[in-house]
């Protein structure tokens, strides 16, 4: 897919597809999220996503082990009643930290 905006600072985090059929961030509570972005691309360039499967995503906050879902900068939190999108395999104490996801 092709990103539809400048994602080069956001890999491994969550992403959808735009109404264009671009790649871009996934914000809150959304559960059309395609997979996690695995480079770093600028607008217009190539992204690689991995869809199934365990990949590194970073934190929005502390996570504990269990459901996580996206925050507004497709950052793993804890699902509570947001769309789960896979399962930290690890917790992270605090935003920003990369941890294993098992995606949905």
């Amino acid at each position: 897919m092709i990103a539809a905006s400048d994602l080069h600072t956001y890999q491994f985090r969550f992403l959808t597809v735009t109404s264009a059929g671009l790649a871009d961030l996934l914000g809150a509570a959304s559960a059309n999220c395609v997979g996690v972005l695995q480079n770093k691309p600028t607008a217009g360039q190539s992204c690689s996503i991995m869809a199934v499967g365990i990949s590194v995503v970073v934190s929005g906050a502390a996570v504990n082990p269990g459901p996580v879902a996206s925050d507004s900068v497709g950052r793993a939190v804890a699902a509570g009643s947001d769309p789960t999108l896979g399962w930290a395999l690890e917790a992270a104490a605090a935003a920003n930290i990369q941890i294993p996801v098992l995606l949905r």
